[in-house]
């Protein structure tokens, strides 16, 4: 069977190659060089979006990040990742689906504060107020769901697991001091949970930390620190 091929960079397209490492799925990662690789031809005619991650596989492509993952634990070897309803009153794979798709929610903070840290955007005092609003508002959320649960749907690992904690990580890495982490301690027990997975820690090679001193982003214009500190910027 030809390979199936994974394209793209920063934490998106880990979450995607996190996804398949728990399903037992080789992915091929060929060379690619972001603003390169996604404007030639041949990559438009598969997303013309011209984003990443881009999933190319013997009978087509897919693109966005969600869609790809779903799509690599169903062709997997555990079944549990993304379980099949046994009856119309199984909700398990829409409960999975539902998180999903809810983990969306944790980007918002992005544009105005991630963004900025990276050097992708200006520093603006009010767009960046609202981020943190949005970010206390949408972790406060996770943590009301996340209390006496040790994952996000059932009694294992699913993909919303996988899929919730990679979307808080940048957060984790370049956010969340010892003080935020207080705030959310079943939020910061589930991340460590799948950070710490002998599956993850494999495909990451490295022990992922909690940051000890916030990032902060640099008021006078250019990046914060994180734009040095942090490979993993989508």
């Amino acid at each position: 069977m030809p390979p199936i091929k994974l394209y793209g960079a920063g934490s998106r397209m880990l979450k995607c190659e996190l996804a398949a490492a728990f399903a037992s799925v080789e992915v091929e990662k060929p060379p690619f060089t972001f603003g390169v690789t996604n404007k030639t031809p041949w990559f438009l005619e598969m997303n013309p979006n011209g984003k990443i991650p881009l999933l190319q596989t013997p009978t087509g492509s897919v693109f966005e990040s969600h869609a790809i993952s779903k799509y690599l634990v169903a062709i997997g070897s555990d079944a549990g990742l993304y379980p099949t309803p046994s009856s119309p009153e199984d909700l398990s794979r829409a409960h999975v689906d539902q998180w999903v798709d809810w983990a969306n929610v944790l980007d918002e903070s992005a544009p105005g504060w991630l963004y900025v840290l990276w050097g992708m955007r200006p520093y603006d005092k009010a767009a960046y107020e609202v981020c943190q609003a949005k970010f206390e508002t949408n972790m406060s959320i996770l943590e009301a769901h996340l209390t006496g649960k040790t994952w996000m749907v059932g009694d294992r690992v699913t993909l919303a697991d996988i899929v919730v904690a990679m979307n808080v990580f940048n957060y984790y890495i370049l956010i969340m001091d010892e003080e935020i982490r207080s705030k959310y301690p079943n939020v910061v027990r589930h991340a460590a949970s799948i950070y710490s997975h002998p599956v993850t820690m494999t495909l990451f090679g490295m022990e992922v930390k909690p940051c000890t001193v916030r990032s902060e982003p640099n008021p006078a214009g250019g990046p914060g620190w994180a734009a040095d500190a942090n490979p993993m910027a989508p």
